[in-house]
Formats: structure tokens, C-alpha cells, sequence
């Protein structure tokens, strides 16, 4: 529960000094546009660091360990101890692809132009809309990249 409380309570807490700053539009599309550049790279680090050492793992781990691994079953999940650590790596993997595909998205359409919409939505409106979008999608990195570093924990 702790994986998901603090990432949540994190993004609370920005987006709420956000809102008390009132930072600008401008500010907050540079810091999308700088957070979302040094996340690609760091995180597809970190993505390269945890394959590699799963496979260290796999393939050098004593046999003897991996006969005790196997005979111990997990008491809360019910599972044998070496399958939760598949598992848990399968879910960490996942995570990662996931928000990469979304830093993707958000990179895709970050100078995506809505002229269009300035002839059907006030101008004051849709400062409101780019600013409070700003704020969610910088929340969203926020909180995205302490969950997944909270879910790198449940390797320890």
C-alpha cells in the first residue's frame, strides 16, 4: 500500500504548491518539456540496470538456493518464493514500459497547436485548460516516477 499512498500523497503535494504558486503556463511546459527528456534517458538507464541484473540473478544464482527458493511458499500471496520474484519483476517491467509509453505520448503531443480551439473557447478558458494540464501532466511525472522507484524497492 505504501507503493501506491506516498506517489499519490507526493503528487498531492505538488499540485497543491503548484495551485498556491500559481505557476505560469510557460514555467510549467518547461519543466514538462525538461522532466520528460531526462526521464526518457533515466529511466531507460534504470530499465537496462534491473534486465541485467534479473538476469545476473537467474543465471548465476547457486542451484541449491534455487531448490530452497522453490520450497518455500510465500505465506500472504501462497505462492513459491522463486515465482513471487518472477512475478514481482514481470510487474516492475511492466510498470516501466508502461510509463515510458506514456513519456512517449506526452513527448508526441507536447507542441500539439489547437488554434483551432481559440475559435470555440474563450481565450481565458483555455489558458485555464493549457495551465491546469500542465499541472496534471507534471503531477503525473511526479508521482509516476517515485511509484516506480517505490515498486524498485520490492526487489529489496
Amino acid at each position: 500500500n505504501f507503493n501506491k499512498f506516498f506517489p499519490l500523497t507526493i503528487g498531492l503535494f505538488f499540485f497543491l504548491i503548484f495551485l498556491a504558486n500559481n505557476t505560469s503556463i510557460e514555467t510549467s511546459y518547461t519543466k514538462i518539456n525538461e522532466l520528460v527528456s531526462f526521464l526518457f534517458s533515466a529511466i531507460f538507464a534504470t530499465l537496462g540496470f534491473l534486465v541485467t541484473g534479473y538476469t545476473i540473478f537467474c543465471t548465476i544464482t547457486p542451484l541449491d538456493l534455487q531448490k530452497k527458493m522453490i520450497a518455500h511458499t510465500d505465506k500472504k500471496t501462497g505462492l513459491l518464493f522463486f515465482k513471487k520474484v518472477h512475478f514481482i519483476f514481470v510487474r516492475v517491467f511492466i510498470y516501466f514500459i508502461l510509463f515510458s509509453f506514456s513519456l512517449f505520448i506526452i513527448y508526441l503531443f507536447k507542441d500539439l497547436n489547437l488554434n483551432i480551439a481559440i475559435n470555440l473557447i474563450s481565450l481565458d478558458l483555455l489558458r485555464d485548460i493549457y495551465k491546469y494540464t500542465n499541472y496534471i501532466i507534471l503531477v503525473f511525472l511526479i508521482s509516476g516516477t517515485t511509484f516506480l522507484f517505490c515498486e524498485i524497492s520490492s526487489f529489496i
